[in-house]
């Protein structure tokens, strides 16, 4: 197993009672990693070498402005993160040397690591870092999904950061004083939206002249191709304790699994992003390494409520009484992983509050809704990705409707395609990836003034009730709220969610250290390889 730098302690976000409760229930530590006998022994990390890694490549983007964490596993190559959330279950410090909460958590203390230096050498100061966040919390910014993760930042009136929610210390602390309380404010700065740019930056010259605290910089981008970083750690504040890789190459095969298993048979690939289950067993006959976790990754059937349509709650609870997530589990994801219960939050949640089963699918009285607001007749469209999981649960709901004597007819869009109308299908599948927390996932989906509320959702109570549990810092403490919460969302029939996934990632034999991550995250500087000069793939 990879040898890692010790990490200083730090105080965590939550009290640790709530995160041994999330480890106990999830098995996060012991899920992480699934190494054979001869991995499990490597003694130390070695330097130099590549990995060229199998990974879908879409037009690079300000992070900021990114709704998949693969549009931001290249640039964490040179911008890093304040904090991590690692596959351990826990947060740990990374430009951050550590941090503060006030147990009415309306003040956050933050002092940066000492000695972090820009890739063109000047000093990472607490002004740079207030500047990423003030950009944050600018809620004009079209996109820009990290004002939900900031709003107890934000003037309400001004839509921007508040002048006194932001304060600089001195060169390597600040403080933030929020308007309201919010116990997840912290956990957002970890999530992948959040990554620290150069006051300087700007998405036309992220690539032609980057800059960043990390230990790589961009070689090339060619979206749908290839990409390449390149390690360049003479500033990097890490020097010698990782980024043991000389170069690491994004390969995009395409979604199919069928490519992705020719490309590594081929030897052109040393790892996989997201491992589909047909693909499993080639991999492991190829003699590659599983890396198996579960997961609060899912997916969501959800209905835009701004569509005449789908705004009719009879229509939207008649599509959901005629699916049993039973079989979404089993067809689109081969049973790789529990079934959900339509309310977005995992039962491994520290804060999720145990619901009642669903009921049991009743086709009469499907029938019998869409009658009644005058349906009966109309043919429904479910619009996913043409992928593979993706489009086999989205078929796995349509023949479900079919079965029940409802017309539907399935559209699958190329990636790109549905990402551009993703917020305006009118009933399409969408992957959400795991937040550590389930009042994460509610906020940023389902609030009514959130960039990511792709379902038009606008419930003031549910809003109400989300301020509640924000202010609450104790996960525990938080669930009588979370219950009314998860309850208000299933009898609102806003999404139809069928199962939280099994995450897996395969990877060659002398590949270390990239087990798969529960946010889908590449945490390049863990990465390695034994022996790191492979002569039947030319010169590294």
């Amino acid at each position: 197993m990879t040898r890692r730098p010790a990490r200083p302690p730090v105080a965590p976000p939550f009290p640790p009672a709530s995160r041994r409760d999330f480890l106990h229930l999830s098995g996060l530590a012991g899920l992480g990693l699934m190494l054979d006998a001869g991995q499990a022994q490597a003694a130390m990390p070695l330097s130099g070498g590549r990995i060229r890694v199998q990974m879908t490549l879409s037009a690079l983007r300000d992070p900021m402005l990114a709704t998949r964490s693969q549009m931001t596993n290249f640039t964490r190559g040179w911008l890093e993160y304040l904090l991590e959330y690692d596959t351990d279950g826990q947060f740990h410090p990374k430009l951050l040397e550590r941090w503060e909460v006030s147990e009415d958590t309306r003040r956050i203390a933050l002092w940066l690591r000492p000695g972090v230096r820009w890739s063109n050498g000047e000093a990472l100061t607490a002004e740079d870092v207030a500047f990423n966040l003030r950009r944050w919390c600018d809620s004009h910014v079209p996109g820009n999904s990290m004002a939900a993760r900031l709003a107890a930042l934000i003037d309400p009136e001004t839509g921007r950061a508040a002048e006194t929610a932001i304060r600089v210390r001195d060169p390597l602390s600040l403080e933030l004083h929020l308007l309201r309380p919010d116990a997840t404010l912290l956990a957002g700065l970890a999530d992948y939206p959040a990554a620290i740019v150069h006051p300087g930056f700007s998405e036309e010259t992220m690539l032609s002249a980057p800059v960043g605290t990390g230990p790589y910089l961009p070689e090339s981008y060619e979206a749908g191709k290839r990409a390449v970083l390149r390690r360049q750690d003479a500033h990097w504040w890490g020097r010698g304790q990782g980024a043991f890789l000389e170069t690491i190459e994004y390969i995009d095969t395409g979604a199919a699994p069928g490519r992705i298993g020719e490309a590594a048979a081929a030897g052109l690939i040393d790892l996989t992003d997201d491992t589909a289950a047909d693909l499993a067993p080639q991999l492991t006959a190829l003699g590659w390494n599983p890396s198996v976790m579960a997961s609060a990754a899912t997916l969501t059937a959800r209905f835009n409520l701004r569509d005449p349509v789908y705004s009719d709650i009879r229509v939207r609870e008649a599509l959901t009484l005629v699916t049993d997530n039973r079989v979404v589990l089993e067809l689109g994801l081969a049973g790789r992983g529990a079934v959900a219960a339509n309310d977005h939050v995992w039962p491994a949640h520290p804060d999720y509050a145990p619901q009642p089963p669903l009921p049991e699918p009743d086709r009469e009285r499907a029938l019998q809704l869409l009658r009644e607001a005058g349906m009966a007749d109309h043919e429904f469209e479910l619009i996913s990705l043409d992928d593979d999981w993706q489009a086999l649960s989205a078929d796995a709901i349509a023949v479900q409707c079919l079965d029940a004597g409802i017309r539907v007819r399935r559209k699958r869009l190329p990636l790109e395609t549905f990402w551009e109308g993703w917020r305006a299908h009118p009933w399409s599948v969408t992957e959400w990836n795991m937040r550590p927390l389930g009042i994460q996932s509610l906020a940023l989906a389902y609030r009514s003034s959130s960039a990511w509320n792709e379902t038009g959702f606008a419930d003031p109570k549910f809003d109400r009730l989300l301020d509640d549990a924000l202010a609450i810092r104790d996960d525990v403490a938080r669930r009588p709220v979370m219950a009314e919460l998860q309850k208000r969302l299933r009898e609102s029939f806003v999404i139809i969610q069928p199962f939280w996934r099994d995450l897996s990632r395969h990877s060659a034999p002398q590949i270390f250290g990239a087990q798969v991550h529960p946010m889908f995250e590449h945490h390049h500087t863990t990465w390695w390889r034994d022996p790191p000069l492979d002569p039947s793939q030319g010169k590294d």
